[in-house]
């Protein structure tokens, strides 16, 4: 997960990315295209919205869903990984929802 920032919105958002290793795997890639077709369409105060989502210009698949500091469960992040800060280019499969 990474905090980012929407440059056409200048929005705050959260940057999920595929692990590079599961990219390659289509039952795995498959799930992670439901995950993000199925909770873009979601809405509950318990859940973060997702707007958008598409591949990295390295190859990996993201999602990119509202930042939301309060949402945030310590149990879910337990197994993230902290990675330093980076610029992360990615192109767009769809346009955001409104």
């Amino acid at each position: 997960m990474y905090e980012a920032v929407q440059l056409r919105l200048n929005k705050r958002v959260a940057v999920k990315l595929m692990a590079r290793d599961l990219a390659s795997n289509r039952e795995a890639l498959a799930r992670f295209h439901r995950e993000a077709e199925i909770t873009s369409h979601l809405g509950h105060p318990h859940l973060v919205t997702v707007v958008d989502f598409g591949q990295a210009e390295s190859g990996e698949p993201y999602l990119v869903m509202e930042y939301s500091k309060a949402r945030i469960s310590t149990t879910a992040c337990a197994g993230w990984a902290t990675y330093p800060s980076r610029r992360l280019s990615m192109s767009s499969s769809r346009s955001p929802r409104r």
